[in-house]
């Protein structure tokens, strides 16, 4: 986690401020902060407390996705990523239409600025390893290593102190490069892992489609795996940043992805008779991870899931799947040419990987939602407020 410079703390408390159930506090008393010159009878925090409460009654007319990216908001700002955090309040401000989350939502993001600028100032907090930028770091040097074996081909180095060189020399530019270009960056783990979700689908979309329009160059079928892994990586970082989605979600799109692909090959397996030639078998393997992708793509706004269910499912259908290939070989026994035991294990295979997913999906309804859903207990209390030209009260809390 991101720590703040001693005076930051000294401003906030300490590092229970930053759960921000108290940075959430602070926003009915960040508005008279921002307008200092109001008289006492204009500030926010004293004209609602005049109010009385709110209603109790009263329906929260925002979109769930909105509430959510909301609690989002709070849960970067706990983790020490407050320009992130500052961007994705002042779309909440922008878009809610209750006036509560509006000015809660514009107080908070004027406190993540300001927390932000302070950071920037501590050389301490670029240094620090959060699980999102080690994730981002890891990643980025396996692409550097695999740079390494396509430099390799394309140069056709043969000997082995030039192979080993180019492979030390390429994975120490990814594992750097990714070191210091993160620092500062806010990198979140939700970011990292659509980082990581990108470059698989670039690096098997291109992987498949040099097959499909058949290829035969190692050279350039390298050099589009390449580019689909490094386009594919920071596709999925940008839409990161863009759509804010939970870690459930990418998970989801994960899960998606690979059913699809794995679907593909066992549909391989079942058309074994036909002869198909590669470049059909590619295209229908480019097809099944497209699919598979567009799926998780669609579905996973629309769901809560954590990032264990998704992971659950994916172990249900690889277990599914392996248990109808095991019965399937049980029955049919040793394949012999001419019989249509590829089609068995492959069909039984197919059978028990959608099997195993779906019995996952139902035994897991009840598991806890993300993190960026889960609701928790309202914790409150009413604390004295002092400006240099008003006084009144202010709520703090979680929310």
């Amino acid at each position: 986690m991101r720590r703040f410079p001693p005076r930051c703390d000294a401003l906030f408390g300490a590092r229970s401020t930053m759960r921000l159930a108290l940075a959430a506090a602070l926003l009915l008393a960040l508005p008279a902060v921002a307008q200092p010159h109001l008289p006492a009878a204009a500030s926010p925090t004293m004209a609602g407390a005049a109010d009385g409460p709110p209603d109790a009654t009263a329906v929260d007319r925002d979109p769930p996705k909105l509430r959510a990216s909301f609690a989002r908001a709070l849960e970067l700002l706990r983790e020490g990523h407050a320009d992130e955090a500052a961007r994705v309040l002042d779309d909440v401000a922008a878009r809610s239409t209750q006036p509560e989350r509006q000015r809660a939502a514009a107080a908070l993001a004027t406190y993540a600025r300001r927390m932000a600028m302070i950071a920037a100032t501590d050389p301490r907090a670029a240094s620090e390893l959060s699980d999102g930028r080690t994730q981002f770091i890891v990643t980025s040097t396996l692409i550097g290593f695999y740079s390494g074996v396509v430099m390799i081909d394309l140069l056709d180095i043969g000997d082995v102190r030039p192979m080993v060189g180019t492979l030390i020399a390429t994975t120490g530019v990814g594992f750097v490069g990714a070191l210091y270009g993160s620092r500062g960056a806010g990198i979140r783990e939700v970011d990292a892992d659509a980082y990581t979700l990108g470059a698989t689908w670039g690096g098997i979309t291109m992987l498949t489609a040099a097959g499909a329009l058949d290829v035969d160059s190692s050279e350039a079928v390298q050099l589009m795996t390449l580019t689909g892994l490094v386009g594919g990586a920071f596709a999925g970082m940008g839409l990161s940043r863009t759509t804010s989605p939970t870690r459930g979600q990418v998970a989801f799109t994960n899960t998606t992805l690979l059913l699809g692909g794995v679907s593909a090959l066992l549909g391989s397996a079942i058309l074994s008779d036909l002869d198909l030639q590669f470049r059909t078998n590619a295209t229908l393997w480019l097809a099944g991870v497209q699919i598979g992708t567009g799926v998780g793509l669609m579905l996973a706004p629309e769901l809560d899931w954590s990032v264990s269910r998704s992971r659950l499912m994916l172990l249900g259908g690889s277990l599914g799947a392996l248990v109808g290939w095991g019965a399937a070989a049980l029955v049919t026994g040793e394949p012999k040419s001419g019989d249509h035991s590829a089609q068995i294990w492959g069909g039984a295979a197919l059978a028990g990987l959608w099997g195993g997913a779906l019995l996952t999906t139902w035994l897991t309804d009840g598991m806890a939602p993300d993190a960026g859903f889960a609701r928790s207990r309202a914790q409150m209390a009413i604390v004295p407020l002092l400006q240099p030209d008003s006084a009144g009260l202010a709520v703090v809390g979680r929310f």
